[in-house]
């Protein structure tokens, strides 16, 4: 890594803010406000989560940069811009609590984020540290790129996620391609019983944020 790198990054992670209270800077005003006013324990923890998820697909998209120390599986020399598919996961508060994110066996601690977009940094630094992420049959597990797509489609018409597999297929597998290369995937088109099972992990995800309810 060269210098220039390594003080840039040490200099943008400074001035971002850490992981846990990052949402006081980026999150939704109207949620904010909910937060701020919130009595109980439970709705407090639920609007944070409903935040900070938020603030992870935004960095997914690149609207957003997150930076911290890679811990493994290997020791970075400092502050590093953490890859964007590790965001394309289900928040894990305990550990956003102590700034740490976990993903695919790679481990960033002293978190923050910053204002900023990918555009800001070079590529080769975004997509550091991408790998192959294993599913329980040893299989690489697709879902994080299929669960880009699915937002990215659901983005575009919020009524396409409540499509059958069988006909947002082919509009999945377009979008679907242009992402999974960047999560060190081989790329090829997903079936429709795959979608299927991702659809249904997706709409679970977006159900208890409140943001999906199958009888409407």
């Amino acid at each position: 890594m060269s210098g220039y790198l390594l003080v840039s990054d040490f200099d943008r992670w400074r001035d971002s803010v850490e992981l846990n209270c990052c949402f006081l800077d980026f999150a939704d005003p109207y949620e904010l406000g909910k937060f701020k006013i919130a009595k109980d324990i439970g709705t407090i923890e639920a609007i944070k989560f409903l935040m900070i998820s938020d603030i992870f697909a935004r960095i997914e998209h690149g609207e957003l940069l997150a930076y911290g120390f890679r811990t493994l599986p290997h020791v970075s020399d400092g502050p590093v811009v953490i890859p964007i598919h590790c965001f394309a996961q289900r928040p894990e508060m305990v550990d956003i609590e102590k700034d740490i994110i976990i993903a695919s066996g790679w481990r960033y601690e002293r978190v923050r984020v910053g204002a900023g977009t990918c555009e800001d940094v070079p590529a080769a630094t975004i997509s550091t540290g991408t790998v192959k992420t294993v599913g329980k049959a040893g299989r690489p597990d697709t879902y994080p790129a299929a669960r880009v797509a699915l937002l990215a489609l659901s983005k575009r018409d919020p009524t396409s996620i409540r499509q059958p597999a069988n006909r947002l297929i082919n509009h999945f597998n377009v979008e679907y391609l242009q992402h999974v290369g960047t999560f060190g995937l081989q790329i090829a088109r997903l079936s429709e019983r795959t979608l299927r099972e991702h659809l249904k992990r997706f709409r679970q995800e977006l159900a208890e944020m409140g943001k999906y309810n199958s009888s409407n």
